[in-house]
């Protein structure tokens, strides 16, 4: 097989610029992340009076000690609740037990562009009937 060699010069000003502005977007990407945790916390005191785990919390009982868990579209309804990416906390989804009118807020709140979109699209097409 033949071997491929790169042309990637890692001391390069270009590489570390590069390199920089990727740290740079993933940090704030673990910002926002950061962000949907502490909110997550901050419903503890109301979960905890309702008699009820956190979801994080009850994930942690389904998974073993030590396991690693890879949380996906960690970035799903960003910039839907602020405009502001930098104060939106990003988020959804609807969680057993909870309170379903409040937790049909929320999805809205997240979901306005994708119901926008549909309505949009509704709209076209009743426009071609």
């Amino acid at each position: 097989m033949a071997l491929i060699e790169s042309q990637l010069s890692i001391n390069s000003d270009s590489f570390q610029a590069n390199r920089q502005g990727m740290l740079d977007l993933l940090a704030q990407v673990r910002a926002c992340e950061q962000r949907t945790v502490q909110k997550s916390a901050a419903s503890k005191p109301r979960f905890d009076k309702r008699q009820q785990l956190l979801p994080r919390e009850r994930l942690s009982l389904l998974l073993d000690p030590g396991t690693p868990f890879l949380e996906l579209s960690t970035l799903a309804g960003l910039g839907m609740d602020h405009k502001d990416l930098a104060k939106s906390v990003p988020g959804g989804g609807v969680v057993a037990d909870s309170d379903p009118e409040a937790e049909w807020q929320e999805t809205q709140s997240k979901a306005r562009a994708l119901l926008r979109a549909a309505e949009m699209a509704e709209a076209g097409l009743d426009t071609q009937l």
